[in-house]
């Protein structure tokens, strides 16, 4: 299978106000869930 056809999986930000996405390989996408933050949010603490 062509790695670049591979389904990705989008993860929010873990801001709740924030929109921003990340889209990754669904093996990686339970991992991040939940924990993931954007640029902007990630020096951020919860």
């Amino acid at each position: 299978m062509d790695r670049l056809t591979e389904p990705r999986t989008p993860v929010k930000c873990a801001e709740t106000r924030c929109a921003a996405v990340l889209y990754v390989e669904p093996q990686h996408a339970d991992n991040l869930r939940g924990t993931w933050r954007c640029l902007d949010h990630k020096d951020m603490t919860a």
